[in-house]
């Protein structure tokens, strides 16, 4: 079965690099959230197998290019939460999973994620 990660980010956006929104996961601005993907979080989808993992809406030009990671540019209408519809469809039409997994730039899989989702 193919799997995508679909993970958004606004890492690259020069209008809200220092915000702070969500707080779910690690409540740091945009701008720092750069170091959590390129050291904990990419790293570790890559390691899970999935077959493709698309990182989209505003990423950041640092993040990393050696994981075979596609990065998705959607240009900002409102720079809200909202925009996250548009920026995930976009993003769900250039994916080759049958099973899609979405997640966000302050959100780290667990090491296992992938291979214990259930089957059939």
């Amino acid at each position: 079965m193919r799997t995508s990660l679909i993970i958004t980010t606004a890492t690259g956006d020069p209008l809200v690099a220092n915000e702070q929104r969500g707080g779910a996961g690690t409540g740091q601005l945009h701008v720092k959230r750069v170091e959590f993907l390129n050291d904990d979080i990419l790293p570790s989808a890559s390691k899970q197998g999935f077959n493709d993992i698309l990182v989209t809406g505003r990423p950041n030009k640092s993040l990393r290019t050696d994981l075979g990671i596609t990065y998705l540019y959607i240009s900002p209408i409102r720079r809200d939460r909202s925009e996250a519809l548009n920026i995930r469809e976009q993003a769900t039409r250039l994916s080759t999973g049958q099973v899609l997994v979405y997640s966000s730039d302050d959100h780290k899989l667990s090491e296992n994620f992938l291979s214990d989702l259930p089957v059939g």
